[in-house]
């Protein structure tokens, strides 16, 4: 039986936000994204408890956070994860509820900085609880997370940061097509979030809203990268791969960055690499 440690799950939208926990194995973070390995593992027979835990919550021993990875959104981010992800003593964490919930609360609840900073740290440290064989964890954020990228910084100033854009044509053109996102906070009442993350400005209609968040993205990630973090636009993305492992100061075997290099011949938002590009 795999070893397990209570893994933050999801963070409540609320004036005080709480974060529950599961125990979850080492291979819940093998899948594209966080949120499916969990799913998988809950549908999987296990018995679950789910508990929400405090920051008073004590750790064995915490793997070191090697980087994190902010994006302006279908740039190619999922795939980087991925590809990061077949190094095997590396723990990926890819875009987690849990760290939504609770930036979406301090919009929401206008909560202040000194209440934000210390949950986000217990939730980011509770990410790096070690199990089995990791000895380091990398995290790929959710898109609009680069809004609050300075509070990422603030925590963790040692860190390496990347962000990885695309040109904003394409990035629009790609969510159109999509159901997922910050786009859907269009069709929300009042256009309540749409005003938060971009005061001041009137939108001729869903993809003129879509437009200038993916400008904005880009915007302040590009700001953030200005004295020591560093930017990786998509179409450079697996030719500056070992720069980005170097970056991270990851070493990969030369296995592991084969496979690496492999993944990209899939579609990176699904598991098992079973559905190949054309």
């Amino acid at each position: 039986m795999e070893s397990r440690k209570p893994f933050p799950l999801s963070t409540t939208l609320a004036q005080n936000p709480h974060t529950s926990f599961l125990d979850l194995p080492a291979s819940s973070f093998d899948f594209p994204f966080f949120d499916e390995g969990v799913r998988q593992y809950l549908n999987g027979g296990h018995d679950v408890t789910f508990r929400v835990l405090n920051s008073n919550l004590e750790y064995d021993s915490l793997l070191p956070v090697k980087g994190f990875i902010f994006h302006c959104s279908h740039c190619g981010s999922t795939l980087l994860a991925r590809m990061l992800n077949q190094k095997k003593n590396l723990r990926v964490v890819s875009e987690p509820e849990a760290i939504n919930g609770l930036l979406l609360s301090k919009i929401l609840f206008d909560l202040p900085e000194n209440e934000i900073l210390p949950h986000l740290e217990f939730i980011i440290n509770s990410f790096c609880q070690k199990l089995d064989f990791e000895d380091g964890v990398v995290f790929k954020l959710t898109s609009w997370n680069v809004f609050f990228i300075r509070f990422f910084q603030k925590l963790y100033p040692s860190v390496p940061f990347l962000f990885l854009k695309r040109e904003p044509q394409q990035v629009l053109s790609s969510l159109l097509k999509s159901e997922h996102g910050f786009q859907t906070w269009w069709d929300l009442p009042d256009q309540f979030l749409l005003k938060k993350f971009l005061p001041g400005l009137e939108f001729r209609d869903r993809q003129h809203f879509i437009s200038l968040m993916v400008e904005k993205h880009i915007e302040i990630g590009e700001d953030a990268m200005q004295h020591s973090g560093m930017i990786v636009d998509y179409q450079n993305l697996i030719s500056d791969f070992e720069k980005i492992t170097s970056f991270f100061d990851l070493t990969l075997s030369p296995e592991e960055r084969k496979s690496g290099l492999e993944i990209t011949k899939f579609n990176s938002k699904k598991y098992p690499e079973m559905e190949v590009w054309e």
